[in-house]
C-alpha cells in the first residue's frame, strides 16, 4: 500500500468516526506526574504553566531556534520544524510536537502520537473535524482531544508557490490550547 492509499484510508476511518460523533475511550497507565501536563520538544521538556523565559532559555541553550514575534513561536532544530510553543501572560499555554519527518511513514507517526497521549493517562477523548481555509491555504484536520492533551491529523494544501513547501500531511501531539 503506497503513501497516498494509507493516508486516504486513515482519513476515511477518522472521517467515519468523526461524523458519527463517537467519544473514544482509551485505557492507559496513569501519568507519572499528575501535576504537570508536559511534552518533549526534542530534548527539552516543556509543561503547561512553565515560565516563558525558562522555556525559551532551555530550548535555545539546547541549540533549537525559536522563531516568531507573536505569542505562537516555531521551534526548529536548524533545518526542520519540530514543533510550536505558545505563551499567554508569560506562561506556556500550548505546545505541539511534529511526529513527521524525513522518511517517517504517516501511519507510523499517527500510531506513535496516539500511543503517546494514551500512555500519558488519557481516559476519554473526543474526535472532531476542524477544516480551516484562507485565500492561500487550506488545512483539513481531525483533532483527537483528551483533556489537555491532543493529537492533530491533517492535510495542508496551499495555492501559493511561496508556501508550497508546507503542503502535505500533519501529525502533531499537543498540550494545552491556542490562545
Amino acid at each position: 500500500m503506497n503513501f497516498k492509499e494509507r493516508t486516504r484510508k486513515l482519513a476515511l476511518l477518522l472521517g467515519v468516526v468523526c461524523s458519527s460523533g463517537v467519544v473514544v475511550a482509551a485505557q492507559a497507565k496513569p501519568a507519572a506526574d499528575h501535576t504537570k501536563v508536559s511534552l518533549d520538544l526534542g530534548a527539552v521538556t516543556v509543561w503547561l504553566g512553565m515560565p516563558q523565559a525558562e522555556a525559551l532559555t532551555q530550548l535555545q541553550s539546547d541549540g533549537y531556534q525559536v522563531l516568531g514575534s507573536g505569542e505562537l513561536k516555531i521551534v526548529r532544530d536548524g533545518i526542520h520544524v519540530i514543533g510550536t510553543i505558545s505563551f499567554k501572560d508569560q506562561r506556556v499555554v500550548f505546545a505541539s510536537l511534529s511526529w513527521l519527518g524525513e522518511g517517517i511513514d504517516v501511519m507510523d507517526a499517527t500510531l506513535a502520537a496516539l500511543e503517546k497521549i494514551s500512555s500519558n493517562g488519557a481516559k476519554s477523548c473526543s474526535v472532531s473535524h476542524e477544516p480551516n481555509s484562507t485565500p492561500v491555504m487550506s488545512f483539513d484536520q481531525i483533532s483527537i482531544k483528551c483533556g489537555e492533551r491532543s493529537v492533530t491529523l491533517g492535510q495542508i494544501k496551499s495555492s501559493s508557490s511561496v508556501l508550497r513547501e508546507t503542503d502535505g500531511p500533519v501529525v502533531t501531539e499537543n498540550i494545552g490550547h491556542l490562545p
